[in-house]
């Protein structure tokens, strides 16, 4: 099998193809979509940049940040969205018997901020990835 790319309308569409260059050297199969998955809730739209579905894999969701954060407060920011993204994603899916097993979901979600410059994350960080290309 190979990986397959969908191209929506993507925020960054420079690094969201280089993300899924990158995507096709970690990943034998599956389908990964660019700028093409918008989800909404009730308190607006959540966008995400890449998407990656893959057996191997489970489902990584990708956000590209739009520039370095310098502060726990920008930080703060990123965390909360990748983890809004985690929560809309899961209840989104989660609705669809076909896509449980038992009380969760099938699959591993999984949710990544990447960079344009390598970044560390502050070491409170438990959950999600942030890196670069």
């Amino acid at each position: 099998m190979t990986l397959d790319v969908i191209y929506g309308e993507s925020r960054h569409r420079q690094i969201a193809r280089r993300v899924s260059e990158v995507l096709k050297l970690a990943a034998d199969e599956g389908t990964v979509y660019l700028g093409y998955p918008v989800l909404s809730t009730a308190e607006g739209r959540v966008h995400v940049d890449a998407l990656l579905v893959s057996k191997d894999h489970g489902l990584v969701a990708f956000q590209i940040a739009d520039k370095m954060p310098t502060s726990l407060q920008p930080w703060s920011k990123l965390i909360d969205q990748q983890d809004r993204l985690y929560s809309v994603l899961d209840s989104h899916l989660g609705r669809h018997d076909e896509l449980r097993r038992g009380r969760g979901l099938a699959m591993k979600i999984e949710t990544v901020t990447v960079f344009a410059d390598p970044v560390k994350p502050p070491d409170t960080v438990e959950e999600g990835h942030y890196c670069s290309l």
